[in-house]
């Protein structure tokens, strides 16, 4: 949440906002929210209130994202991060309802392979989200206004 705060600092000052630093911010922190979520839903022994507790950080971070960027302003790579994540949010959703018995076990078996469906491409997203981010250190909006600071000083 760290990176969405600094985010919506960013765009609430009028500075401008780049690429670079929506991955830096957004885009990178919802891959590890993402690979976070995961670890705690699989972790062992199977809990059902661990697969509730992912859920939870989830639509936390989904809703709080919709406050900083609205979907309209997001880059493609955010979009499609977005995107896994909310659908992992349901496929957990339809996990926690089976363990509990109110789905069949056929029905937590396709939500598990989707959540694992969607480790692959969450990985692609993030790699192309750490290679915007270690592109160019010093084109980053924090950066430029560092500078023009020091510079003013």
């Amino acid at each position: 949440m760290l990176g969405f705060t600094t985010a919506k600092w960013l765009l609430d000052s009028g500075s401008s906002w780049t690429e670079r630093d929506q991955a830096t911010y957004i885009t990178f922190p919802l891959t590890m929210l993402h690979f976070a979520s995961c670890r705690l839903a699989g972790s062992t022994p199977p809990r059902t209130e661990n697969i509730d507790q992912a859920i939870y950080s989830l639509q936390a971070a989904l809703s709080r994202l919709d406050e900083v960027l609205p979907a309209g302003h997001r880059s493609t790579l955010t979009s499609r991060a977005t995107d896994l994540l909310t659908s992992m949010t349901a496929s957990l959703r339809a996990l926690a309802e089976s363990r509990r018995g109110h789905r069949t076990s056929e029905g937590a078996t396709r939500a598990a392979h989707h959540v694992a469906a969607t480790l692959e491409p969450m990985h692609e997203i993030q790699e192309a989200a750490k290679g915007l981010r270690d592109s160019d250190p010093q084109s980053s909006t924090l950066a430029l206004r560092a500078r023009a600071m020091h510079r003013g000083a």
